[in-house]
């Protein structure tokens, strides 16, 4: 049997990535307020603490803002301030949100899309 802890971590990772992609693919506004709905709900359920929780929301919140720039210029900003957050994630004591970061592969996300 998973531990449930386990499972919170990839649904959370998934989740991420999906948000991600639907940006990438210029999803509908639907879909991508669905989507973050949809982690807020995750971040809420398991169990993070209240520190956790309020790094993964700003994460989220950062991503989200990356789909609604209006200009090249601007997301640039967006993303700059994504990997500015991503780097001090990697450098946390925080071994878990260190891991989602990593795994949803937000990093390498807005590694590429500044290229």
């Amino acid at each position: 049997m998973i531990p449930a802890g386990l499972l919170h971590h990839y649904r959370l990772c998934n989740l991420f990535t999906e948000l991600m992609l639907l940006i990438e693919t210029k999803a509908t506004a639907r879909a991508l307020r669905n989507s973050e709905e949809n982690l807020r709900i995750t971040i809420a359920r398991c169990n993070y603490s209240a520190e956790q929780q309020q790094l993964l929301l700003a994460l989220l919140k950062l991503i989200a803002a990356v789909a609604v720039v209006r200009n090249h210029k601007e997301q640039q900003q967006a993303l700059q301030q994504l990997a500015a957050f991503a780097e001090e994630i990697k450098k946390s004591q925080d071994r878990a949100i260190r891991a989602l970061v990593s795994e949803s592969n937000v990093r390498q996300w807005v590694a590429r899309k500044l290229k």
